[in-house]
């Protein structure tokens, strides 16, 4: 093979694989999701647990991202059956999650490394959980017992 026909090659083949350079670079960059659960914490230790007592996902709430200047980034998703969802954020800068539209007297259980705040702020690409929960409902079912039983 000649030199100039190699050269040639070369030549055509560089801008391929710029563009592929250039693209996955973009998909990095700009295809982040943030991804995460909202749960029952019964046992008020802000993880989620799959045995006594189990955890279940909570359905309905809504979850929005937030860029630092305030604009809202991506859709607006709201937890599935099982309490997951997923926002396109198309960035792995920080973002300022909130978590709302809870139900009646709910509110967010104690923050760990399992579960955050109702406004949390993370990175593009990484998962943003909440444990919820309704501490009166044990306490009522207490002074019932107590008072009727």
């Amino acid at each position: 093979m000649k030199k100039s026909l190699r050269l040639r090659i070369v030549k055509a083949l560089i801008p391929c694989f710029s563009l592929l350079f250039i693209a996955s670079v973009f998909t990095e960059i700009y295809a982040q999701n943030v991804t995460g659960k909202v749960f029952r914490d019964f046992d008020a230790n802000g993880q989620q647990t799959s045995s006594n007592p189990i955890e279940p996902g909570v359905p309905g709430i809504t979850v929005k991202a937030y860029k630092a200047d305030g604009t809202q980034v991506g859709s607006t998703a709201t937890t599935n059956a099982t309490g997951d969802y997923t926002i396109a954020v198309g960035t792995n800068s920080q973002v300022r999650i909130e978590f709302s539209n809870f139900p009646s007297a709910f509110f967010s259980a104690p923050k760990s490394s399992g579960s955050g705040t109702s406004v949390q702020f993370v990175n593009g690409g990484s998962t943003a959980n909440l444990g919820i929960n309704y501490p009166l409902l044990c306490q009522r079912n207490a002074i019932k017992r107590r008072k009727f039983g």
